[in-house]
């Protein structure tokens, strides 16, 4: 009987160690930053966001390259790219329960942008790039 009650004691605490561990998983995105060479940009700032909440923040290297870890949870509602020369952009809505590996394509501040560019830059809103196609047409996207 006591045997009973000690592997039922261990079955239990393993369970719930068990449990812990994954509700303590760490996932990771990662990529490289690059410009519309393909050429890598270095010191450029990439942010996780759970909602308003900052959950974690890199550097690019020299090579571009970049990698975050997070908690597996719920989704990483933005990534976003700044560096003082460039445009700054974002991604919205990636599982937080994977890894990823995201490789981004930054434009120059001043660089003249496309209608596809645009899009991009003005944070994916079709309204938006309409209405600066219409209003500035070949005008330079410039954000301070």
């Amino acid at each position: 009987m006591n045997h009973t009650k000690n592997l039922l004691l261990l079955v239990l605490l393993s369970l719930i160690f068990s449990s812990l561990a994954l509700s303590q998983q760490q996932n990771r995105i990662a990529g490289l930053v690059l410009d519309t060479n393909n050429i890598p940009i270095k010191g450029v700032t990439v942010r996780l966001y759970r909602g308003s909440r900052l959950i974690a923040e890199s550097t690019t290297l020299q090579d571009g390259a970049y990698s975050l870890s997070f908690r597996s949870g719920s989704t990483i509602t933005t990534i976003e790219y700044y560096g003082s020369e460039w445009n700054p952009t974002t991604i919205s809505n990636v599982s937080g329960l994977k890894n990823h590996t995201i490789n981004k394509v930054l434009y120059r501040i001043g660089d003249m942008a496309s209608a596809e560019q645009q899009v991009d830059l003005l944070g994916r809103d079709p309204f938006r790039v309409n209405w600066f196609s219409f209003m500035m047409p070949r005008c330079l996207v410039r954000w301070r």
